[in-house]
């Protein structure tokens, strides 16, 4: 199942339903015999998406088996070229063709990350468009596409994580709901955006409206006899507790994630029992798919054993749908090609690096707030509070952000050593550059001897070997005045080069070429050269992307 699939799964919940004719040659358990399961189960999945005849139902699917080759590192160049004409074709539906530009900038993510990126611009710039229009449909579908940019890798984040902060918001999804009718639609977005946003108050309290809603839904249905009524709660039911699953488990809640998906289930057995089960596919492939994102990959398969079945019944597959078949395909493809070979750190390491990314969204939440400050010309409290949220996430920049703004104080903040230093200590020990230099500013200042400072120079030279210039300043000073090291002319004259040459034109730089000139005269024509050979040779260890201004201002971002 295509990634940002899962989130519009929980808007859009009813069957498009498709003849799709039975053939033995595609049929997924011919694969099973096969060399290559995966990529069999994979050109089965091509087979049929080619064959659907709406636009936007075969965008849909494209973008699914796109999305799942990136992921396995495989090809497919029909598809591909299939893709391109797609996007040129009129008749494609907003969110199909922001979807299948995602898709193809994830497939190209790898290839050829250039042309990865001329796709997520091209999808940004007609969002914005389209956004402007503030068409209240729209805006639900936008929000949509907005949240599911999150479950996107690392390096297509990078580029979209504004977009997923503005208006992937509680706020935002909040204010164009109806407040005098049933919208679960909004409800569920909201729930979802706050989740994103880690704000788990805003979770639970839309959750608890919508359970309520739901149960009240389903008393009726019972009460009057009405079957239908039943089997599209039963279906809700299954997609917020698969969707509430992979929450909690992303944000390290375990229990209350077993808690979840065991209502899931029983809500899956729950559907199954007043209905078929052909027509309880797409929650079953909801449930398969968090087990997937929990890389219980042989649980995803027992769940999806129903829906394989079904493919030995002619009659009963016409009533799939080709997109349905299609992400049963690829969700399979992707639990074989998976299973027993994902290590404990590859897992621990892919959950921190998705709450790594719900901590840049309230950042670039900061960011935005700050930059409208910054044109009133005072810093408001939603902007403080926004930035202590994404330091307390673990966003580095906003723990060095607020280093800040407790070192000097602000119109929000009182000035406070203690906490400057502990928001330092984080961002430092996470390795930002920037913080590494304020800590070290702080112990030097707060030194009375030189025994003191070995604190100081540590942070100093770790900032330093990430090519941060107010570093080098810093050791080039030290080593000149011999303050908690040995005095030595040749060393400061070293760091002295380096800060001159890479800071910007300001104080920091005059003071660094004035120590500069004098360490320098002192040296002999030997040394001078051994100087000039080393600060010309330097290389840092890794160059950070973030540097410090000359001289920090209260509430920038670095």
């Amino acid at each position: 199942m295509k990634r940002n699939k899962f989130f519009i799964s929980i808007v859009f919940l009813f069957f498009n339903l498709s003849l799709a004719n039975a053939n033995p040659l595609e049929n997924p358990k011919i694969c099973a015999d096969s060399p290559d399961e995966t990529g069999c189960l994979l050109n089965i999945a091509r087979i049929k998406v080619l064959r659907i005849a709406d636009v936007n139902k075969q965008a849909e699917a494209i973008g699914g088996v796109l999305k799942t080759n990136a992921e396995l590192n495989r090809s497919d160049f029909e598809l591909m070229a299939r893709s391109f004409q797609l996007l040129k074709n009129k008749k494609l539906d907003l969110e199909r063709y922001l979807d299948l530009q995602i898709s193809i900038a994830t497939y190209f993510n790898k290839r050829d990350p250039k042309r990865s990126n001329l796709h997520i611009e091209q999808a940004t710039k007609i969002f914005y468009k389209a956004i402007e229009r503030d068409d209240p449909k729209e805006r639900l579908i936008l929000s949509t596409w907005a949240c599911g940019l999150i479950d996107e890798n690392s390096n297509i984040w990078k580029n979209i994580s504004h977009v997923t902060a503005e208006y992937c918001s509680p706020e935002f999804t909040k204010s164009k709901s109806k407040n005098d009718e049933f919208d679960y639609e909004n409800i569920l977005m909201t729930m979802i955006s706050a989740w994103v946003q880690s704000d788990f108050t805003e979770l639970e309290k839309n959750k608890e409206i919508l359970e309520e809603k739901i149960n009240s839904l389903e008393e009726y249905g019972i009460k009057n006899n009405k079957k239908s009524i039943g089997i599209e709660t039963q279906k809700i039911k299954i997609l917020i507790y698969a969707l509430q699953t992979d929450m909690y488990r992303r944000s390290g809640l375990q229990q209350q994630s077993k808690q979840a998906l065991s209502q899931a289930k029983e809500a899956l057995i729950g559907l199954e029992k007043l209905t078929n089960s052909f027509e309880a596919i797409e929650s079953r492939l909801a449930v398969a798919y968090v087990f997937n994102k929990m890389y219980d990959h042989e649980e995803t398969i027992a769940s999806l054993k129903p829906i394989t079945d079904i493919f030995n019944d002619a009659k009963k597959l016409q009533k799939v749908s080709l997109n349905v078949q299609v992400d049963y395909l690829v969700t399979l493809a992707e639990a074989l090609d998976r299973s027993g070979f994902r290590s404990y750190n590859e897992i621990k390491l892919s959950n921190s690096e998705f709450r790594k990314r719900q901590s840049d969204v309230l950042y670039e939440k900061y960011v935005m707030l700050n930059y409208l400050d910054k044109k009133k010309g005072v810093q408001s409290k939603e902007t403080f509070k926004a930035l202590n949220d994404a330091a307390e996430a673990g966003n580095a920049i906003a723990m060095h952000n607020l280093g800040v703004e407790y070192a000097h104080g602000s119109s929000t903040t009182q000035k406070d050593l203690d906490k400057a230093a502990y928001w330092y200590s984080w961002s430092a020990a996470l390795g930002f550059a920037g913080a590494q230099n304020n800590l070290a500013d702080l112990y030097e200042s707060a030194s009375d001897a030189d025994s003191d400072m070995g604190l100081s120079i540590y942070w100093y030279t770790q900032a330093a070997m990430q090519g941060e210039p107010t570093a080098y300043l810093s050791l080039g000073d030290l080593f000149f005045h011999g303050k908690g090291v040995p005095k030595n002319y040749v060393t400061a004259s070293i760091w002295l080069s380096l800060a001159k040459r890479h800071l910007p034109d300001g104080i920091n730089k005059n003071k660094a070429t004035e120590l500069l000139n004098k360490a320098f005269a002192s040296l002999d024509e030997k040394s001078k050269k051994y100087v000039q050979s080393r600060a010309f040779n330097f290389v840092p260890l890794k160059q950070t992307a973030n540097k410090l201004s000359d001289k920090p201002s209260i509430g920038e971002v670095y």
